[in-house]
């Protein structure tokens, strides 16, 4: 195997590993936002309830 196809191969693994940890790294942070958002919804849904 000459060079420029071992780092071929290189770039693609390292391409494939940091795709996997920013798609992993984002379905997070929406996960996290979404619950968020919910708990939120449901505080000023009771204090909506309360006030009116």
């Amino acid at each position: 195997m000459n060079r420029s196809t071992s780092s071929i191969i290189f770039l693609f693994l390292n391409i494939h590993i940091y795709h996997n940890l920013i798609i992993k790294h984002i379905s997070h942070a929406a996960l996290f936002l979404y619950k968020n958002v919910i708990y939120l919804y449901n505080i000023i849904n009771t204090i909506f309830m309360i006030y009116c």
